[in-house]
């Protein structure tokens, strides 16, 4: 009886789960294809020139259909086309971002028009020249913005911090965390290999990747032979990982096969010690919903350590949610991502209003937080409002000074 009760909880808890994730592709669509339709209508100017709005025309609507394609299809699609279709479909996204706001801003400006000097410059009815120049001016600084937040994506910056922690720690411990890599069709080789150069002059302990290693789909990773770059780490304890939510996009088992198989630890609610500390991995929220059942509280996996007063725990949980539980659990330490703190602005603002702590480092009576912008980007390589990171952990115990 208790088995069916069980099963009855799962079910109705799937039903809910799909019904919140058709409601949510539903409003994604209606704000895509809504976006989009403004958009369209803001640059018809443009799109009536006698010879090349035709084309123009249907430039315009093979970006839009770009993403829905990218997503839909890019796994399966060769490389080089793949990789290329991902780019422009995901960096659509941002160029619809801003020609949106600067077109608010633009339709602003005339709803006031009577009140600025540029009263006759923004009268479109009685000069249609000027309407085409001023929708040139905003596709012109979109693609300025753009480039801007491209080549910040491009810039990973280093973050050090030097934690304290309660514990009488005889090893204290020098760790390199990254989170929200999202290898695949946007960030590849390239990336990745800069990445592990930059980690290995950095001599770390350990490497902690707090989730969202894998973008979506595993067969672009796969193909490329991305993972390889995993074995190139140098660190004495090697790398350590947990999954974020992309992670169980499809396949996760499979995933973190295919990070195993490179020599990368996987914890899925799980503990392991590395001198004198205990990294503790959980499994992302995500998790819940692909695996039906609970993932493990966190009290639960940190009360049978033996000689847990005497090392540091330290928490990877990719998704910054209920910070209080590793305080009340006693952890010294909890890393996260997630956030990519907006990653474009003004999505910062959102971040902000969603999570306690969006992005850097937060402390909670002895417990140290840190949640990080993330290496990679999801989406358009492009960040506004954020930078990507790499960050440098040194947790040291607190009567241990220079």
């Amino acid at each position: 009886m208790a088995n069916f009760g069980q099963k009855v909880l799962i079910l109705r808890r799937n039903q809910v789960w799909d019904m919140q994730r058709y409601l949510f592709i539903i409003m994604v669509l209606a704000v895509f294809v809504g976006a989009n339709a403004f958009l369209y209508v803001q640059t018809l100017p443009l799109f009536q020139q006698p010879r090349l709005g035709a084309w123009l025309r249907g430039l315009f609507v093979l970006l839009a259909l770009s993403f829905v394609v990218a997503m839909r299809y890019g796994g399966a699609i060769s490389n080089a086309l793949g990789s290329v279709l991902a780019a422009v479909g995901t960096f659509w996204l941002a160029v619809m971002l801003y020609l949106t706001l600067f077109f608010v801003v633009l339709l602003l400006l005339r709803l006031f028009n009577r009140w600025l000097v540029f009263s006759e410059w923004l009268d479109f009815a009685q000069h249609p020249d000027n309407h085409r120049i001023a929708v040139i001016v905003v596709y012109a600084l979109t693609f300025v913005v753009l480039l801007a937040g491209h080549i910040n994506a491009m810039m990973p910056r280093l973050v050090h911090l030097r934690l304290e922690v309660a514990k009488p720690m005889a090893t204290p411990l020098r760790a390199v965390m990254l989170s929200d890599i999202h290898m695949g069709h946007i960030i590849g080789n390239r990336q990745l290999a800069r990445m592990v150069h930059k980690i290995n002059d950095l001599s770390p302990d350990v490497v902690l990747l707090a989730g969202d290693t894998f973008d979506q789909q595993l067969e672009p990773v796969q193909r490329r032979n991305m993972g390889v770059h995993f074995e190139h780490i140098v660190a004495k304890h090697g790398v350590v990982a947990v999954t974020g939510n992309h992670d169980y996009f499809g396949q996760h088992d499979a995933k973190i096969a295919y990070l195993q198989l490179h020599g990368v630890k996987v914890l899925c609610d799980s503990v392991i010690s590395i001198d004198d500390c205990y990294i503790v991995g959980r499994n992302d929220l995500q998790s819940q919903h692909v695996l039906q059942h609970r993932r493990r509280p966190l009290s639960d996996m940190l009360q049978d350590l033996p000689n847990i007063d005497s090392m540091a725990v330290v928490v990877l949980d990719h998704q910054p949610f209920h910070l209080e539980e590793a305080q009340q659990a006693g952890a010294d330490v909890q890393l996260s991502g997630h956030t990519h703190h907006g990653q474009l602005w003004p999505l910062n603002y959102l971040t902000q209003s969603i999570y306690e702590l969006s992005h850097g480092y937060l402390r909670k009576g002895t417990t140290h937080y840190y949640v990080s912008s993330g290496y990679g980007t999801w989406g358009p390589r492009v960040r506004l409002g954020s930078r990507p990171e790499i960050v440098l952990l040194e947790i040291i115990p607190a009567q241990l000074h220079d």
